[in-house]
């Protein structure tokens, strides 16, 4: 017995359907295995900065001092958040970045305000610019980023020395 013409095409539909099928178990493989694998690209997880690290970056004066550093003609006398006017004694907050100035405790809601979500309030209630400055927040992500890790030494001497070394 040999090959017969009519049965040449039923085997050629059944490699072909075996092929596809070792090709798409190929395929599922080998992404699943990529989603196992880490990443060297991937970014790390950035923390931010709280509300109180965000209050003690503020500059902190009064509504006075303000006023005798900037003519007088284009400084808000009021406060944006509260909408009550400022009188040279007030505390106020500075922002760096836009410079517009607000009551301390006004600012200090703002940035306060749903203070569990992740988008809080981190703008300037005028013009919605960042209340810290983006080499202020790369400085806080990386020092936060350092208090995380432990120092190659500290890692070595557990290293060498064990566990029981570590104070509960």
């Amino acid at each position: 017995m040999g090959f017969f013409a009519e049965d040449s095409g039923l085997i050629v539909t059944h490699l072909l359907y075996k092929a596809a099928l070792v090709l798409a178990l190929l395929r599922c493989a080998l992404s699943w295995a990529l989603k196992l694998w880490p990443t060297a690209a991937s970014p790390p997880s950035r923390r931010r900065p709280s509300p109180q690290q965000i209050r003690d970056r503020l500059i902190r004066t009064t509504f006075a001092d303000v006023l005798e550093r900037r003519d007088q003609d284009e400084t808000a006398a009021s406060c944006a958040v509260c909408l009550n006017q400022m009188s040279p004694e007030d505390e106020v907050r500075e922002l760096r970045n836009c410079c517009h100035v607000f009551h301390s405790d006004c600012i200090h809601r703002w940035i306060d305000h749903e203070e569990g979500d992740e988008s809080n309030h981190r703008t300037c209630p005028l013009c919605r610019t960042p209340l810290l400055t983006a080499a202020q927040s790369a400085a806080w992500s990386a020092a936060a980023e350092q208090q995380q890790q432990p120092s190659w030494a500290v890692e070595r001497i557990l290293y060498l020395f064990g566990d029981d070394l570590l104070v509960s």
